[in-house]
């Protein structure tokens, strides 16, 4: 990866040089890391370890099978129970815990919702498979039913994921139950008995439409889907193949081949035998000649979304890696291996040993040499938002010792000393308090250590007073204290109630809001605002806040901004709401987007490249620093983490996720254009990176700083600002 520089986003003062070092080296200005000139095509693969933030995993037996959603990236694995999935994230953690949200009590007299987001229960679980959208996972069982659960956060019913919300009775026989292996394919799944195939189309409704049938040999033992293509494996080793639309059979492949394990991706068929590793290749006709690669005792057999083939071989001590009619790297492992999670797009082989009585984990990333795709710039990003509302703060401590505009000032500075050159977005309140306090130098004071500064809207549009006396379109925010205070949910707080203000979804109306705030805070910014964030959740009410981002008037004379990042869940129109407990998690959710930076145009098509649009969305994470760990580790979702009570102490764990985030959106770098990832350090003005939160807690530099050297080893990674990954857009 790149060097730290003050290009690079992320300069500890004093802490690191070029190439890492101790207090007592001088940081110093690196070369840029971006490359120029062609690129050969990769000739060597090496394995990368990697340690998941979950070691070891809690409250399994054993593994029987698993699958790796698409609509997640979340891997799931079936206990030897039987009776229970495990879920492991796409950071590579295991949710613990049981939690009673949306209501009243505790876990034993929860009133509201009792989940469990690490395990999805069920019972007689003989099979898993998910569907081909990778928003469901299917849990067949020993009596013919057919459990399904929630693997995204995506669609109208947030309480619907990681818990069973349906149960599918196929119409067949009671003698012929449907509970061998089963493959999703579009538009449905393929399902199996002893020695039938059979295609099942899931109906809106939930209920079964049968499709189609096809026979095996003998009994199958592992299905596989990809493309146009359906294989089985059945007991006697034999692997037969069946064109998935209307499962029209295209005969065995090697009918003698002895089959141990297979996989399949669009374009190859791969059977692992007793010591032989086959590759098949597929085409519009049907397989090709297959190519045999010597490998012995596999127990398992994965691809990943390029092709490549994952192996465990020689009975689980050594991990492979292997290509179009090649091994490309091996790995040897320790330990009683017991599974391997399903790459997927991730790209990673995370394995389950047994290891004195304690299921370990560990990981690897096959690396190529060179790597063709763009770079992933990272960056560290984090706000100047107080006051929170509009309210006076005293300018001095002689004028308020325990609250004053003094001591955020002087925590900033503290913190600015120890960390520049990042990301900050600043708030109208926290200027207009600056200026008011004979301070607004503060930002020529940050711009000058190296900080981009970007506008952040922090005010809502909403009428947080009863009076209704406010006039104009600068709706303001009285303190709880105020006798005509109304709180957030009172059906008068909110000002399009008002006919004063802005109806709902009128664009022009808002703007007016928006716009002396935002160029205010525009013209106070050495050379202006970079870049713009924070108006993604008044999604919420109708306002088109990528049509805003690119109306707003600039201190310069031009219109419009360019670039924004940090946007939340809000802007999907199935979070209707504030009390949405996905809300204030990190979008996009789906997997496929979290590291492309692309334009924007509107509301309705915000994730869509447009080539007219001028607004760059640079995707990253906006969980801050200190909530990661708990985050990922609980399952739940920012807002039912604040509304639960989670304690969220800083912690090396913190680090530990951020840095397996940034390795999921390496992994899901594409071949076009700038690749973004960004961790958030909260409000600079509320908190010492010097001094931890409470007596349990780490010191939160030492989170950053590991979070700095981490970074190193996350491929394709390198340290770049916003400014530079904007001009990198075409």
């Amino acid at each position: 990866m790149g060097a730290l520089t003050r290009h690079g986003l992320f300069w500890l003062a004093g802490l690191f040089a070029c190439h890492g070092g101790g207090p007592e080296e001088t940081a110093s200005p690196c070369p840029d890391s971006a490359d120029t000139g062609a690129i050969e095509a990769p000739t060597e693969w090496a394995w990368r370890a990697w340690a998941p933030p979950t070691s070891a995993l809690a409250g399994v037996t054993g593994a029987v099978e698993s699958v790796r959603a698409a609509g997640s990236d979340a891997a799931y694995l079936l206990d030897a129970d039987r009776r229970r999935v495990h879920v492991f994230s796409r950071a590579g953690v295991q949710p613990q815990g049981q939690w009673c949200v949306e209501g009243l009590g505790g876990v034993a007299d929860c009133e509201g919702l009792l989940i469990t987001p690490g395990e999805i229960e069920s019972r007689g679980v003989t099979h898993l498979c998910g569907n081909a959208q990778g928003t469901s996972l299917y849990l067949v069982r020993d009596d013919g039913r057919i459990d399904v659960a929630g693997t995204s956060w995506g669609g109208a019913d947030w309480r619907r994921h990681h818990r069973v919300y349906r149960v599918l009775r196929p119409g067949v026989a009671p003698e012929e139950p449907l509970i061998g292996p089963c493959a999703a394919v579009e538009g449905g799944l393929v399902l199996s008995d002893a020695a039938r195939l059979v295609r099942a189309r899931i109906l809106d409704d939930g209920t079964w439409q049968l499709r189609a049938e096809a026979a095996l040999p003998a009994a199958p033992v592992e299905l596989a889907s990809a493309g146009l293509w359906v294989a089985g494996l059945d007991v006697e080793g034999g692997v037969s193949l069946f064109r998935a639309e209307g499962l029209e059979p295209v005969g065995q492949v090697l009918p003698r081949v002895d089959g141990r394990h297979i996989a399949l991706s669009q374009d190859a068929l791969w059977i692992a035998s007793g010591y032989v590793l086959y590759q098949v290749p597929l085409g519009p006709d049907g397989p090709g000649e297959a190519v045999e690669l010597p490998l012995k005792g596999v127990l398992d057999l994965e691809l990943d979304a390029r092709g490549l083939a994952f192996a465990l071989a020689e009975e689980g001590t050594r991990l492979v890696l292997a290509g179009p009619g090649e091994v490309l790297a091996e790995q040897a492992l320790s330990g009683k291996v017991v599974a391997m999670l399903p790459p997927g797009e991730m790209g990673d082989a995370v394995i389950v040993a047994e290891v004195d009585g304690e299921q370990r984990v560990s990981a690897y990333t096959p690396v190529p040499t060179p790597d063709l795709r763009p770079p992933l710039d990272a960056f560290v990003m984090t706000t100047l938002e107080q006051p929170f509302g509009a309210v006076d703060v005293p300018c001095t401590a002689a004028e308020n010792e325990a609250y004053n505009w003094e001591q955020f000032l002087a925590q900033l500075r503290a913190n600015a000393s120890l960390l520049a050159s990042l990301g900050v977005g600043v708030t109208w309140e926290f200027y207009s308090a600056s200026a008011r306090c004979g301070e607004a130098g503060i930002l020529e004071e940050l711009e000058g250590l190296g900080f981009e500064l970007g506008y952040m809207s922090h005010s809502k549009p909403c009428y947080s007073c009863t009076d209704q006396q406010v006039a104009g379109l600068h709706p303001v925010q009285c303190p709880p204290t105020d006798p005509n205070y109304a709180a957030p949910g009172s059906v008068d707080a909110c000002w399009p109630d008002h006919q004063d203000y802005c109806d709902l979804g009128d664009n022009d109306c808002w703007l007016a809001f928006m716009r002396d705030q935002a160029l205010e805070v525009d013209r106070a910014i050495p050379g202006g605002a970079r870049f713009i964030l924070g108006a993604d959740r008044h999604a919420l009410w109708g306002w088109d806040w990528v049509d805003g981002y690119q109306r707003l008037p600039r201190a310069d004379g031009s219109v419009g901004y360019d670039a924004t990042l940090f946007i939340a869940d809000w802007v999907y129109p199935e979070v209707r709401s504030l009390s949405d407990p996905r809300g204030k998690d990190p979008a996009p959710w789906e997997p496929a987007r979290v590291a492309e930076v692309w334009r924007a145009s509107d509301l309705a098509h915000w994730e869509e490249r447009s080539s007219f649009s001028e607004l760059a969305v640079m995707p990253g994470n906006s969980v801050s620093i200190g909530r990661l760990w708990e985050w990922e580790s609980t399952g739940l979702t920012v807002v039912q983490l604040l509304t639960e009570g989670v304690r969220a102490p800083v912690n090396g764990k913190d680090a530990e996720v951020a840095l397996a985030l940034a390795r999921h959106a390496s992994a899901r770098r594409s071949g076009e254009g700038p690749q973004s990832f960004y961790v958030h350090v909260p409000d600079l003005t509320s908190w010492s990176l010097s001094e931890p939160f409470g007596p349990t807690d780490d010191l939160p530099m030492d989170v950053l700083h590991a979070l700095v050297q981490g970074m190193d080893e996350v491929p394709g990674a390198r340290w770049r600002g916003p400014t530079a990954i904007r001009q990198d857009l075409p």
